[in-house]
């Protein structure tokens, strides 16, 4: 038996558990007063007489984003989503280890035969933190994460439609901002992105993709018919997200400096940071790398920077936009109106099969695995 925790209490959660539930040979553990972080969950599998052990797999549900942080609490006191840090905090104090026993997976020797699979969107972007979070689960157990938007859709004639749409993400200085629909549609088209086969995007598809209702200064979320073929009932389409997104985002840091001129500053706020552990490209996981940059230089001249002094101290606060557009994954060869990419989940006692080799754990087109 697989079992699952998803101790949201937003729409999405409660989404993931219409499909866990709907999910062969899987129990859902309830969120409880007392039971609210992923610790809490395994211990109670690990102890609770009834249940059999080993298990089969584990199952997680939460928000996450492309930057290596998922929000689920590891381990009672924590503070904000579970990043990096986060899982440095529960390897280095015995009281927020989140190891998974064992005994509790049937672990005797590798390689591990368990699977830990986390549904929330883009967290198999960052394979590094993965890695981490493996590492933090006591290394004895298999990792997966969607490296795409995960989308569910529920009729409650039918049973759960689960897709995965491109979060396609540009990040630009503050100074830089949109001003313009056409302006935004010709640098995500410059930005050489692809489909999940590798073909390039159609310069024409950002027309539709940013429409010219869109304003590029804010958010705008709708819902869009894709369809689903036949054999669903009377349903031929799921209702999919599309968005685009426009979020700002701040860096602040406090460094030593005598500079008086910009130019000069912004050189020592790169030295500085150079300096320090995080920043580091020998580190696993750099800080500029978990923030969406390449190297140092291209974080540092990624932020439009204010500069402060006091005496010779610093305040560095930097600003930027990340624009993001989120598209249902169709048929690459009609990425505009072809069938959605899904599984789907029936009802129980439904007569409609369900489908659920299409979106495969092990399939590195839509999942990271480590």
């Amino acid at each position: 038996m697989d079992y699952a925790f998803v101790p949201g209490s937003d729409s999405q959660a409660g989404n993931v558990r219409m499909m866990l539930a709907r999910r062969t040979q899987t129990t859902t553990i309830a969120a409880q007063r007392r039971r609210t972080t992923v610790q809490q969950f395994i211990n109670h599998l690990n102890t609770t007489a009834s249940i059999t052990k080993p298990i089969g797999n584990l199952l997680l549900g939460a928000h996450a984003n492309s930057e290596g942080e998922i929000f689920i609490t590891m381990f009672t006191g924590q503070r904000g989503g579970t990043t990096w840090d986060v899982l440095e905090q529960s390897l280095n104090t015995a009281a927020n280890s989140i190891a998974i026993p064992d005994t509790l997976i049937g672990f005797t020797a590798p390689p591990p035969t368990a699977f830990l699979h986390f549904k929330g969107c883009n967290a198999g972007k960052q394979r590094p933190f993965l890695v981490k979070l493996k590492e933090a689960l006591g290394d004895h157990v298999n990792v997966t994460a969607p490296k795409h938007f995960h989308d569910i859709f529920f009729d409650t004639r039918y049973g759960v439609w689960e897709s995965m749409a491109y979060e396609f993400r540009l990040q630009r200085p503050q100074a830089s901002a949109f001003t313009t629909v056409p302006g935004a549609r010709a640098a995500f088209h410059g930005a050489s992105l692809t489909l999940i086969n590798g073909t390039a995007i159609p310069r024409e598809n950002w027309d539709t993709w940013i429409p010219d209702t869109v304003n590029v200064s804010r958010s705008s979320r709708w819902n869009v018919p894709a369809n689903i073929g036949s054999g669903f009932g009377r349903r031929t389409t799921a209702d999919t997200t599309q968005e685009f997104r426009v979020d700002p985002t701040t860096f602040h840091v406090v460094i030593t400096s005598s500079a008086t001129d910009d130019a000069q500053r912004k050189a020592d706020l790169q030295a500085d940071l150079a300096g320090r552990t995080r920043f580091q490209s020998t580190h696993s996981f750099p800080m500029y790398q978990e923030l969406g940059y390449a190297s140092l230089s291209s974080f540092v001249n990624g932020y439009t920077w204010k500069f402060t002094a006091s005496g010779s101290s610093l305040d560095c606060l930097g600003s930027r936009i990340i624009y993001t557009s989120v598209i249902p994954i169709r048929d690459p060869a009609d990425a505009l109106n072809g069938n959605l990419i899904f599984n789907f989940y029936p009802n129980a006692g439904s007569t409609i099969p369900s489908v659920t080799t299409t979106l495969q754990e092990s399939d590195a087109t839509y999942f990271e695995s480590v």
